[in-house]
């Protein structure tokens, strides 16, 4: 039971990347088979093998559905095997991203419109694409409603004239939030708009 007032640290992974993964008996058997098949057909098969990855690039290799061991690979060539390995290529590259207007009731009962933008990064492909469907657009959602959720708390007074301080407190909340999910956030520039009615 959780206390009120108290504050739970987020878990910091769901699935292990560095566990080491234990194949069936089933499982070894269709991977010596592929093996086989690949070394038999070798000039053609280097086609279907070998995969290359940029510099802001990392590849998150599962064979047979569970995650290779050794994390993401990337930069430069790695080898899968075509039948039995998939792969989900992640971009490292800071992305940024519009948070559409929001109308929010300050605390003093003034209704402002308010937007921001949000920069964002990959941190650790490999537990970006285990523990979430989505990093991007979850990131982009949970800003949505961070933003809405700091901002409700304050007067327009406070929004004007403390921006860099609600800034830094909404990227400090959303580096934390979104750290399970493998994802940095870098900074968050808003803008505040009175709407007269």
């Amino acid at each position: 039971m959780i206390r009120q007032g108290t504050v739970r640290a987020p878990l910091s992974r769901i699935v292990d990347p560095h566990q080491k993964v234990h194949y069936t008996v089933c499982g070894w058997i269709i991977t010596i088979i592929s093996y086989v098949v690949v070394l038999f057909t070798l000039p053609l098969s280097a086609f279907f093998c070998l995969k290359v990855v940029q510099e802001y690039e990392r590849a998150v290799i599962f064979r047979l559905g569970r995650l290779k061991h050794g994390g993401a690979r990337g930069p430069g060539i790695f080898f899968i095997i075509p039948c039995i390995e998939s792969f989900k290529k992640i971009d490292l590259r800071v992305v940024s991203f519009d948070v559409p207007p929001q109308e929010i009731l300050s605390k003093d009962s003034v209704t402002v419109s308010v937007d921001a933008v949000i920069y964002f990064r990959i941190s650790n492909a490999t537990v970006s694409v285990i523990n979430v469907e989505d990093a991007a657009r979850s990131t982009k959602l949970l800003a949505q409603t961070t933003l809405r959720n700091f901002l409700g708390t304050r007067t327009l007074a406070e929004m004007l004239s403390s921006r860099d301080d609600i800034s830094n407190q909404m990227q400090a909340a959303l580096d934390v939030a979104t750290d399970p999910w493998g994802v940095k956030v870098r900074s968050i520039i808003q803008g505040v708009a009175l709407i007269c009615t």
